[in-house]
């Protein structure tokens, strides 16, 4: 059993520790907004922003709208149609009304084999599919020299059909 001494040196270890955990916890918040992170009391823009600046995608709930609709993986180029739409792409739009469909595109190659313009040829009826489609589609698409010519195809068409994952 504590005596008097006993007891109020225990409420003052204990009160120390106190003012010494917010202390650290402030510190940190002062820190990481002067480091430029964003408010410490949004985790999940906390995940979001770990999440890009590693190479990660976001959660569906960390996401914001200044991602034009869909979530990136980052910038990347690709000869496989397959790599330029994954599940981590799909338009957020889409996404939230379970909305599937076929998109066919045709896209404009340049000499260096990169798309510098879509054109939707048959909608999948959502709008939000055929302009994440397009978009996704001129940031990754490059292209090989044909044997023929020694040059990438000028125009390039293709249907996808865009899923929600199970």
């Amino acid at each position: 059993m504590l005596t008097g001494q006993g007891k109020w040196l225990m409420v003052t270890v204990i009160a120390t520790c106190i003012t010494l955990a917010v202390s650290i916890l402030v510190l940190g918040v002062m820190i990481a907004r002067q480091i430029g992170m964003p408010d410490m009391t949004a985790l999940s823009g906390v995940t979001a922003t770990i999440k890009a600046a590693t190479g990660g995608a976001p959660d569906d709930d960390a996401r914001s709208d200044a991602m034009d609709g869909y979530s990136h993986k980052g910038p990347f180029r690709s000869s496989n149609p397959v790599d330029w739409f994954g599940p981590d792409d799909y338009p957020i739009e889409a996404r939230h009304h379970d909305i599937e469909g076929k998109v066919r595109f045709d896209l404009t190659i340049d000499a260096a084999g990169h798309a510098t313009s879509c054109t939707i040829l048959e909608s999948s009826g959502s709008a939000a599919l055929d302009e994440g489609t397009c978009r996704l589609a001129v940031e990754r698409a490059e292209l090989a020299p044909l044997p023929q010519t020694g040059r990438p195809p000028e125009h390039y068409t293709n249907s996808v059909v865009r899923r929600l994952a199970d």
